[in-house]
């Protein structure tokens, strides 16, 4: 049986073709979320709204729960999504054999450095996308607060359903803001595959 240490590595052709195919899967669920988050977290956001302005405590209290089942799954899937994005990010600097510090990047091949900026673009998209979701998680539950004590019959009724509607108007903006984000996302992974694909043609021996 072979040591460790004299197993032979992936050749660049090889990492770089798992590259694609991690990254074309990764673009394909992304596009599928897109559509889907988008219908979802706009019909619910309008839902919420219409409800807090009829002051309707139970209706606005079960839109804002259903906010909350459907942010805690898209938070773990925008987590699990990163350290997807930063493994590949790494299985391609090992590919074209440059170290995984952005000073690098000039001296990639062009389609590689524009597949590397958009690989590096789609990260921070992520990140805005993780920061938004627990923003809005943070106003949602907030507003869940301020429905109890409304329904526990509060003194000053006008002035809590007002800073209960500022949240909700939070949360439509946080709303939009994530579907123009994973949209900006796809558009950068798709930008990763196209590069790659192309740099393989070009710049990798068959």
């Amino acid at each position: 049986m072979a040591a460790a240490g004299n197993l032979p590595h992936p050749s660049p052709a090889t990492l770089l073709n798992a590259v694609l195919d991690e990254s074309a899967s990764l673009d394909d669920r992304n596009a599928q979320w897109t559509e889907e988050a988008a219908r979802e977290l706009r019909n619910i956001a309008v839902a919420v709204r219409a409800n807090a302005q009829a002051r309707n405590v139970a209706g606005a209290r079960a839109e804002l729960t259903s906010t909350v089942q459907h942010l805690t799954p898209l938070l773990c899937h925008f987590m699990s999504e990163g350290v997807q994005m930063r493994k590949l990010r790494r299985m391609f600097r090992t590919a074209v054999g440059a170290p995984m510090v952005p000073a690098a990047a000039p001296d990639l091949p062009p389609f590689f450095r524009v597949g590397d900026q958009c690989m590096s673009q789609a990260e921070i998209s992520n990140g805005i996308l993780r920061n938004t979701s627990e923003s809005m998680s943070g106003r949602v539950n907030a507003a869940l607060t301020l429905l109890d004590v409304v329904e526990a019959g509060a003194t000053n009724p006008d002035e809590v359903w007002g800073t209960v509607n500022e949240h909700l108007e939070e949360v439509t903006t946080y709303t939009e803001m994530m579907v123009a984000q994973h949209t900006a996302l796809v558009l950068h992974m798709r930008c990763v595959v196209m590069s790659i694909a192309a740099g393989v043609r070009l710049y990798v021996p068959a």
